[in-house]
């Protein structure tokens, strides 16, 4: 599968399921962690190769050969990091697991006998679960923002009741680890390729669904997301793309030039009273670099200004000229930029810049003044909280304030 980023959020490669590229094959990107695959600066189109699901018979097999042993290797590290809970949040699971506990469901024999049948009882449960989140919550891609100081997952089971992707991956997630089963959050986009080959991935095919892990096999993807059907998410406007970074660049050794031998001819001497070559104009060759300096140092300075300018008027344009979802991401960016400099980040301006990322609603005026005044108000608080010389940096290198 060859990919061609147009203007995709993040500096993330996007790869399918059943990955064959492994990562001393990558070209274009570098595994971090056990998190993303982040992506090489100038990297426009990059190509991976995967195994596509064969069929009933091949797509749920336990890995065998040297897959096995490496799969067996990475499972004590899954077990160690992806059932943790926090305590708020179990709190509301068990809360909400004793309201479906009256809940009976009974699943189709048919499923049994899919392609699940060697993973059948951690499917079933999977099954189950986005069954009981669906028979309690209310999928609405217009949820209003989460209260101030709310706990999630608690607001979402017991209170609103009502949310979209984000809100089921999220508490999918945390259910499967308390019950004992790993799991993780994730996020990508969804796409349906025609038999041509070729299909454009626009924003609103954004998504968040579950992964589980199958021991023997690795991680899973599971839909929890009621009547998803493809393209549930992101607003109808396009997001400007993240402008990426400059790169630092690294120096390079300068060679050492090979020194000649010494000429045999014996150089002329000048007349008296005149100057050689080499040493006529020395004093007005310094006079020359420090004029040039002089006037190097205006244009510096008329550079960074209008640099500060420019950069000022493109924040404006993004914050308050944009679509209101696309300001609300844009003042998510810009809070992160702020972190480094000892910014805060504030619940609210994520929550919505997920919202406005996560689903079919488009935020209101009042939403994005509150977003946009909560990231100006946490800039100004930073810029007064600097030391003069890094306010220095903070104002004309980084063009912040």
């Amino acid at each position: 599968m060859t990919v061609e980023l147009a203007g995709a959020p993040g500096n993330c490669l996007y790869v399918p399921y059943s990955l064959l590229t492994d990562a001393d094959e990558l070209v274009g990107g570098s595994f971090v962690d056990d998190s993303h695959i982040q992506k090489s600066f100038g990297v426009g189109s990059y190509t991976v190769y995967y195994r596509p699901e064969a069929g009933p018979d091949n797509a749920m097999r336990p890995l065998e050969g040297a897959a096995a042993q490496a799969e067996e290797a990475y499972r004590d590290f899954v077990y160690e990091h992806y059932l943790e809970v926090p305590e708020e949040a179990a709190q509301a699971l068990y809360t909400w697991a004793e309201r479906v506990n009256g809940l009976h469901f009974q699943v189709d024999d048919s499923y049994r006998k899919s392609v699940l049948r060697n993973y059948w009882s951690e499917m079933e449960t999977a099954w189950l679960i986005g069954y009981a989140l669906a028979a309690t919550t209310t999928y609405d891609t217009t949820v209003p923002a989460m209260p101030e100081g709310a706990d999630f997952v608690d607001y979402f089971l017991n209170q609103s009741e009502r949310g979209y992707c984000m809100h089921y991956a999220t508490t999918a997630a945390l259910f499967f680890r308390m019950i004992g089963t790993p799991a993780r959050y994730v996020s990508g986009y969804t796409v349906m390729v025609p038999d041509s080959g070729q299909v454009d991935v626009p924003e609103s095919a954004a998504h968040a669904w579950v992964e589980i892990y199958l021991d023997g096999y690795g991680w899973y993807p599971v839909e929890v997301t009621p009547t998803y059907g493809g393209e549930e998410v992101g607003s109808e406007e396009t997001t400007e793309p993240e402008p990426t970074p400059t790169p630092t660049p690294t120096p390079t050794p300068t060679p050492t030039p090979q020194t000649s031998a010494a000429p045999t001819s014996t150089p002329t001497t000048a007349p008296a009273g005149g100057q050689d070559e080499g040493d006529m104009g020395g004093d007005e060759k310094a006079d020359l670099s420090a004029l040039a300096w002089l006037a190097v140092v205006p244009i510096l300075c008329l550079l960074l200004f209008a640099r500060r300018r420019v950069m000022a008027l493109i924040w404006r344009r993004r914050l308050w000229g944009s679509g209101t979802n696309a300001a609300a991401l844009w003042a998510y960016r810009l809070q992160k930029r702020l972190l480094p400099w000892g910014g805060r980040e504030h619940p609210e301006v994520e929550e919505l810049a997920l919202k406005a990322r996560f689903s079919q609603h488009t935020l209101t005026e009042t939403e994005r003044k509150l977003t946009v005044k909560a990231v100006e108000g946490e800039r100004d608080r930073v810029d007064a909280a600097l030391p003069w010389w890094k306010r220095l940096a903070f104002r004309w290198l980084w063009a912040l304030r």
